[in-house]
């Protein structure tokens, strides 16, 4: 919800596209500036661009998510709890955890990171766990 509501998909799309614009640009310049931005570490910059950018979104949707809970009355502990879920479902389907590389280059934040946060938030609020 909280990814339609910031029009994430959106806001991703023109990331995607100013971000490949400024590659393109570069090229376009040619020399060693040119062939970097054309190479393997090119592509690489432009996938940890957008990548960061996608955890920013997922982090500000876990809190919208949070606080809709909460307007709604509902214990916001239920993302985290949620979050738990999920981690011991992939964890049954055989799911390894990610190496430090691939979670930079994820465009989801860790989930022992999302559950911490939203367990530290609920806690620092003065909300009890059920």
């Amino acid at each position: 919800m909280g990814h339609v509501a910031h029009k994430d998909s959106k806001k991703s799309f023109r990331t995607a596209l100013l971000t490949s614009a400024l590659k393109d640009g570069l090229a376009a310049n040619g020399g060693k500036v040119a062939q970097l931005s054309e190479s393997q570490l090119g592509d690489l910059g432009e996938a940890l661009i957008n990548a960061n950018y996608s955890q920013k979104q997922e982090r500000a949707a876990d809190d919208y998510g949070y606080e809709f809970l909460q307007r709604a009355g509902k214990n916001p502990w239920a993302m985290a709890l949620s979050f738990q879920k999920l981690k011991q479902m992939q964890e049954e389907a055989g799911a390894k955890k990610e190496s430090k590389l691939n979670q930079l280059f994820s465009t989801h934040p860790d989930l022992d990171s999302r559950i911490k946060r939203m367990e530290e938030r609920a806690t620092k609020e003065g909300i009890s766990k059920p």
